[in-house]
């Protein structure tokens, strides 16, 4: 092995404990030491794949919807195959109270996505608030078959609770 590839060798296992590093402290919740971690990477991985999915996630937690939009709106382009940046994508657009562009987003979101109890659940949340209750029964319906343990989060979710007899009601009876 020559100079050039140990060099290369160390570096990518800086970055792989970098990584991991800022990847246990969004986990801790610490999400400025994870940003931080992200920030001592070599500039050759900030747009690696998992350092962009990272970087999205931390802005939804931190509160910054408007930058996480516009990073998993650009990383989506360029990375049409990973789902988180859909997701990241439409929780930033419905946190702004873009609720028809964050229903967009879903339905816009690869297939995977679409066949999720959190897309229908997501869709169902960006209805209540437009109003359109019979989508979200069927939504919640949807949500509700693919995994069971939703109703519990969807009896306390804010958004359902102006709904919850005329919409929540029947669907906790089937």
């Amino acid at each position: 092995m020559n100079k050039q590839e140990n060099r290369i060798e160390i570096d990518e296992i800086g970055y792989q404990m970098g990584l991991a590093s800022a990847e246990g402290y969004y986990g801790l919740g610490m999400h400025n030491d994870s940003w931080k971690e992200l920030d001592r990477l070599n500039k050759c991985y900030q747009y690696r794949m998992e350092v962009l999915v990272l970087r999205s996630a931390l802005l939804l937690k931190m509160g910054h919807w408007r930058q996480a939009e516009n990073l998993a709106e650009a990383a989506q382009r360029i990375f049409t195959d990973v789902p988180e940046f859909y997701v990241h994508h439409a929780l930033a657009l419905e946190q702004q109270g873009k609720l028809e562009a964050a229903k967009d987003a879903w339905f816009s979101s690869p297939d995977e996505v679409r066949k999720s109890s959190a897309f229908h659940y997501n869709v169902a949340r960006c209805d209540a608030g437009l109003g359109n209750w019979e989508s979200v029964r069927s939504h919640l319906k949807a949500a509700f078959s693919i995994d069971p343990k939703l109703v519990e989060d969807a009896l306390r979710e804010p958004g359902f609770k102006s709904m919850k007899e005329q919409v929540l009601a029947p669907e906790l009876k089937s």
